[in-house]
């Protein structure tokens, strides 16, 4: 009779199993460790898609520059003149590339030499938002900052940003299409260029002391993109280069 409660206790612990509190610390715990799991892998999967969104848009916005600089570089700048002395007027619409109903160009004959030809005004400031070239199939291009309400008209001389974000056009004489240049995810919130010298260096110019500007035709292009990404996030990337002109045929004048 003695052993009849031994059997029992045996046969109790032998199918003994969790208590409810083990079994809810336990579910608790595993709880945590997935949601923990899952927050570290949506984070993962957020860093990889931003990297890789990033790194789209940094190549769309390389391909959209690297498009300016070849067709600058292989080209020249246009400053409205022909042979250094012709004036190429009615080339562009009123307000494109500073190029007008009215010739592009001042002239003025040179008070140094008057009998020695004419002197041209210089056709770009300082600064500008617009840049009129000559790529290398002979054909005169503009590429203008295009305004916030209607991309397709240029902004005003003088302004390099707009809040919101332009578009930057590009409108080709032998076509009179307009074309937008910067990726649709792109804005461009600020665009300037810098042409040096500022009028042409093949004819004399009033402010170049009467003469030749004798400098070899460059550009810098400074440029502030936002593009949004498929993360919602909207990134800011600024631009800065410089172009030389590669057509070394103009001449060293005395």
């Amino acid at each position: 009779m003695l052993m009849f409660p031994l059997k029992q206790k045996k046969a109790q612990g032998r199918f003994a199993g969790f208590t409810l509190m083990e079994i809810v610390v336990s579910t608790t715990i595993f709880a945590f460790v997935s949601v923990a799991m899952m927050a570290m892998f949506n984070y993962t999967l957020k860093i990889n898609r931003r990297s890789e969104a990033l790194r789209q848009a940094t190549q769309g916005m390389r391909n959209f520059v690297e498009y300016l600089v070849k067709e600058i570089r292989n080209g020249e700048i246009d400053y409205g003149i022909v042979n250094g002395n012709t004036i190429a007027s009615g080339v562009w619409p009123a307000n494109y590339c500073g190029f007008g109903v009215t010739p592009p160009i001042t002239s003025q004959q040179c008070t140094a030499n008057p009998s020695d030809g004419t002197c041209f005004s210089s056709l770009y400031p300082a600064r500008s938002n617009k840049l009129a070239f000559i790529n290398n199939d002979g054909e005169r291009k503009c590429i203008f900052y295009g305004g916030n309400g209607s991309p397709t008209t240029p902004q005003n001389d003088g302004v390099f940003s707009a809040a919101g974000g332009t578009m930057v056009q590009e409108l080709a004489s032998s076509l009179g299409s307009r074309q937008v240049l910067n990726p649709p995810n792109f804005t461009v919130d600020s665009l300037m260029f810098i042409v040096r010298p500022t009028c042409d260096p093949m004819a004399k110019c009033i402010d170049y002391n009467n003469s030749y500007p004798k400098t070899q035709p460059s550009l810098v292009m400074m440029i502030r993109f936002t593009t949004l990404l498929p993360t919602g996030e909207k990134v800011t990337i600024n631009y800065q280069t410089g172009v030389s002109i590669n057509k070394y045929n103009y001449p060293n004048q005395n």
